[in-house]
Order: structure tokens, then C-alpha cells, then sequence
């Protein structure tokens, strides 16, 4: 299965293990965790190295006392740290990127059940009140009738919802980071200039960048993720070069990201053309269309500030229980 930017079509294989042979052919996995959110047992990646492989500067020039979280904490991530980020590059990235990554994923963390630091997040809904999920049911009571609707003959329950404003560059940015992040030390120099990108302000003229597409999409039914997945897959030499060098795969909750890790010459970053898709579990179990997948720009540098999503919530068997909900 391939995403082909230039005219939004896919291009399905008849099965999912025939599709993961294929990838495989085309992509070494070249890194890959998994995060159970319970464990507290710390895995520090680059350990004792405190040098900063974002800004290059070292003790004792910059300070490493914060702990430095490979993947955001509030995608559940409590165990997997870095030594190779400063306290600098940490709180620029917390203001500047991951908060856009938060804000865009709040709404679906709140109705999917994604706990975080401080537990299952609220979201607060225009008027104030708040939807609250406490990991196992969801408070409908905050979200205003007029942005309900219910179907009693196909027992379907649809709530749209504004999220907060955010960046789509820096929502991708962020996804970058985490790369950059895990990305094996003896591949950094091949994207050094993918991480002054990344350095570098939105608009920076030093860089001209094409669109930002990445593929996005989420389980629509009441199965999760077991653990959380992080993974970078790099292009084989003798593979086509319309397929692009570098993936990162992020998986958590019901959710799934896969995001081209961008390549830049003279400043110029190298178009995106094609995403090939490497089948998860419930499609090796199920077969293509559990992952509710779209190919998405986020290359757009103004915030979005009137930003809906809707939640389609299917009781199948009439007890009231949610079996299955899918995000659009």
C-alpha cells in the first residue's frame, strides 16, 4: 500500500501480510521501542553523553538536570529519557513545538482515553464545561446538546467539538523532534540540515520546504495499541527513489502517525512523493480499513484557530456500551 502525494490515491495490496513483505523488501527497520505506560523503569538512550545533539553545545556550557523525555509525556511515555538533549533545547521544544502536537491531539486524547501526566486530560468546550473521560467512560454531560447527534436506527452517537488553536508546521515539527530524537547517532549527519530546519523559526528564508505530508489516522473500534511504538524505517540503496529515505512510526492509544523524516539540499527540502505503508497489527489481524488512515498537510505555518473534529460513537448491541468510535 503506498500514499501517492500528487493525486490522493492508494494503491491497496489484497493482503496485509503480502503488504508487509513488501515493505520489508523496500525498508530496514532501523530502530524500534515500545513503551509500556505502567513502567517507570527508566531507558536513557545516549546515557552519560550530555552533549546536545540538537544545539551541539555540552557541559559545561549548558545544563542537563531536567529530565529529558525521548517521547512526549503526555502520550503516556514515562520511561524513555534522552542524555543528548539540554535543558535549553528541552524548554524551547516544550513552548515552541510539542505544545502545537498537545493541542491538536488534546479532543482526542480526552475521548480515546490517552492518560498523560496528570491522568486522562478534560477538555473544556466552548461555554466552559468540560468533558471528562476517567479511562473507561466518557462525561457527555459537558458537551452542548446542539453539538450532539443521534441516530436510535443505526445506534450511532456524533459529537463535534472545536479544538484548541494550533500550528500544522510545528504539530510536525514536533514529530520530527522525536526522530531526531531516537535516530541512531551514525545517521545525524545525513539529516543535519533537516535539524537546523528544525532549529529554525517558521518562514526562516534559509529554507524552503514543500509540502509537509504525513499519514495520520486512528483504530475505529475499542481496540488499543498495547504498548506505545516508536520506530524509524530507512530506505534499502537499491530501493526507488520516489519512496521516501526515512519514517518515523508512532503508534499510541488508538493512534497512528507515520511521518516522513524530511531531507533538505542547499536549504531546499526534497518533495515528498511517496509514503509506503508498513501494516500494523490489527491489519495484519483484520486486514486493511481498521486504521482510519489520511494523508494530511501540515506544511501551513498560520494558526488554526476554528479547527472541528467529530466523534462517531456506535452502541452495536443496544446495552449502551460504546463498541466502537472513529474520529473525522
Amino acid at each position: 500500500m503506498y500514499f501517492n502525494t500528487g493525486d490522493n490515491t492508494t494503491d491497496m495490496n489484497r493482503e496485509t501480510l503480502f503488504g508487509f513483505g513488501k515493505f520489508l523488501q523496500e525498508y530496514d527497520v532501523l530502530v524500534s521501542f515500545k513503551i509500556d505506560e505502567d513502567d517507570r523503569k527508566p531507558l536513557i538512550l545516549e546515557r552519560n553523553s550530555f552533549v546536545c545533539r540538537f544545539c551541539g553545545k555540552q557541559k559545561p556550557e549548558v545544563t542537563f538536570k531536567k529530565r529529558a523525555h525521548a517521547l512526549p509525556e503526555f502520550i503516556g511515555n514515562g520511561s524513555l529519557f534522552t542524555h543528548c538533549e539540554c535543558d535549553d533545547c528541552n524548554g524551547w521544544f516544550g513552548r515552541e513545538l510539542e505544545v502545537h502536537f498537545a493541542s491538536f491531539m488534546h479532543l482526542n486524547h480526552t475521548m480515546f482515553g490517552v492518560r498523560g501526566k496528570k491522568g486522562y486530560p478534560k477538555f473544556k468546550t466552548t461555554d466552559g464545561t468540560e468533558i471528562v473521560n476517567d479511562g473507561g467512560m466518557i462525561d457527555w454531560q459537558g458537551i452542548p446538546m446542539e453539538q450532539l447527534n443521534h441516530d436510535e436506527k443505526t445506534r450511532t452517537l456524533t459529537a463535534t467539538q472545536k479544538v484548541p488553536s494550533f500550528i500544522p508546521a510545528n504539530v510536525f515539527k514536533a514529530l520530527v523532534k522525536m526522530a531526531l530524537t531516537i535516530m541512531p547517532a551514525a545517521q545525524l549527519l545525513t539529516f543535519a540540515d533537516t535539524m537546523s530546519w528544525l532549529n529554525a523559526p517558521l518562514n526562516d528564508p534559509r529554507f524552503t520546504t514543500s509540502k509537509l505530508w504525513l499519514a495520520y489516522g486512528a483504530i475505529g473500534s475499542s481496540d488499543r495499541f498495547p504498548h506505545i511504538g516508536a520506530a524509524l524505517l530507512k530506505r534499502k540503496k537499491l530501493t526507488d527513489l520516489e519512496l521516501v529515505p526515512m519514517i518515523f512510526r508512532l503508534n499510541y492509544g488508538n493512534f497512528q502517525f507515520d511521518v516522513p523524516v524530511p531531507m533538505f539540499h542547499q536549504g531546499k527540502m526534497i518533495p515528498i512523493k511517496q509514503i509506503p505503508y508498513l501494516p500494523n497489527l490489527f491489519d495484519l489481524r483484520d486486514g486493511y480499513g481498521t486504521t482510519h488512515l489520511r494523508l494530511i498537510d501540515f506544511s501551513f505555518t498560520a494558526p488554526v484557530k476554528d479547527h472541528s473534529m467529530s466523534f462517531e460513537l456506535v452502541d452495536l448491541d443496544g446495552t449502551g456500551t460504546v463498541e466502537t468510535i472513529a474520529v473525522n
